[in-house]
């Protein structure tokens, strides 16, 4: 018997959603996946994705920006989409956009077996609770849920999924793209000259929003340059948004401008040069669901630092292992970690257990765990499936 026809819903395609379907269109077959794209253009992810060839694509506003759309042609276009295309199983982005709640209402209707993606993490703590009551609503409508990792799985269990009915290892990167980018960086004695890049520096890649917690890591960062030896590493920040002149005057203000690098975005094919040419990654988020940049970092064989707010610290983070991880709120901390990291004498050991850790978080362990998630959600619904000859 064939696998099942999947439609995958995504708000829009970037680099991770490309890699992830390749590598499940590899292992259904082609024809079998078809993720639906909401809309080509994103202010908040202005990412140029890679192309795709192991998964079909249907563009339901093809030129739009995500943010331009309203919720009444959403739903409709979501269900028109899904009318034509009549898939064996869906997955979804969640619980928490237009589309997603559209494609469950339309699963539930249909009887049309639903995998829940998710990477919304358990952060205990207060909730407010009828918008909880409203999403385990929306979760009762899914036949599995397809989530990031361990505090992830705790947060759908608790909005009602039945713990076997959830599988992890959701969120992963193109693990060879960047550490083959990061050697080919490595072994180019131009490259950092060319990229504008210093000797030693400290990564982070992030948006310039309130949740990444930039300015305390500019503040830590000051710390660390005042009570260093002559010689500190560098910070280098790639990304770029909202706070970005208050970034950039902040680092001035703090009398570290001169060492902190702003690149403003880069995109997928250069980003692993960056990785290459650092020394240790920091990811400082007051929020974060997951940090997909730790795993492109620990692909490029970095040690990282990593908040203990971002949803991949248990998973990825081996304390004095492979990094660190802080607390995000104290700055102070974070100024000793820096040092201590910049004065470590095993960074390259750090490095390959990285590399050893994320082994496990690939696109083809995303292929085998949606499938599980896939068969898991199809058999919750015996009779609901829709055989093809093809």
């Amino acid at each position: 018997m064939n696998p099942p026809r999947v439609s995958v819903l995504v708000e829009r395609l970037g680099p991770y959603h490309v890699a992830r379907l390749n590598a499940l269109g590899r292992r259904l077959g082609a024809d079998r996946v078809q993720a639906i794209e909401i809309a080509a253009g994103s202010t908040r992810t202005p990412w140029s994705a890679p192309a795709s060839g192991g998964f079909g694509v249907v563009r339901l506003f093809p030129g739009r920006d995500y943010a331009e759309l309203r919720g009444g042609r959403l739903r409709a276009a979501v269900r028109a989409a899904l009318d034509a295309l009549r898939p064996e199983a869906v997955a979804v982005n969640g619980w928490g956009f237009v589309e997603a709640r559209a494609a469950l209402r339309w699963c539930r209707a249909t009887a049309t077996p639903a995998v829940l993606m998710s990477d919304s993490q358990d952060r205990g703590g207060w909730r407010w609770a009828p918008r909880e009551v409203v999403k385990r609503a929306f979760v009762s409508m899914a036949d599995s849920a397809f989530v990031a990792g361990a505090r992830h799985a705790a947060y759908v269990e608790r909005l009602g999924m039945a713990p076997g009915r959830v599988i992890l290892g959701y969120d992963v990167v193109d693990n060879a793209h960047f550490r083959d980018g990061a050697e080919r960086a490595r072994a180019d004695a131009g490259a950092a000259a060319r990229l504008g890049l210093p000797p030693r520096y400290f990564l982070c890649c992030a948006r310039f929003i309130p949740e990444k917690n930039l300015p305390a890591l500019l503040d830590a960062y000051a710390r660390y340059v005042v009570a260093s030896p002559p010689a500190p590493w560098d910070l280098v920040l790639v990304g770029d948004g909202p706070l970005g002149p208050r970034l950039r005057s902040a680092a001035r203000a703090l009398g570290v401008g001169e060492r902190v690098r702003f690149t403003g975005p880069v995109q997928h094919p250069e980003l692993p040069a960056y990785y290459g040419l650092a020394s240790a990654l920091v990811l400082p988020s007051a929020s974060d669901t997951w940090g997909l940049v730790v795993n492109e970092a620990m692909a490029a064989g970095l040690p990282v630092l990593v908040s203990r707010a971002c949803g991949c610290v248990p998973e990825l983070v081996r304390e004095g292992v492979n990094g660190f991880t802080f607390d995000p709120r104290d700055r102070a901390a974070l100024a000793a970690l820096l040092a201590r990291v910049a004065t470590a004498p095993d960074l390259e050991a750090m490095g390959r257990a990285s590399r050893e850790l994320v082994a496990a978080f690939t696109p083809e362990t995303f292929a085998e765990n949606m499938e599980r998630a896939i068969d898991l959600a199809v058999g919750a619904r015996p009779g609901s499936r829709r055989r093809s000859a093809a």
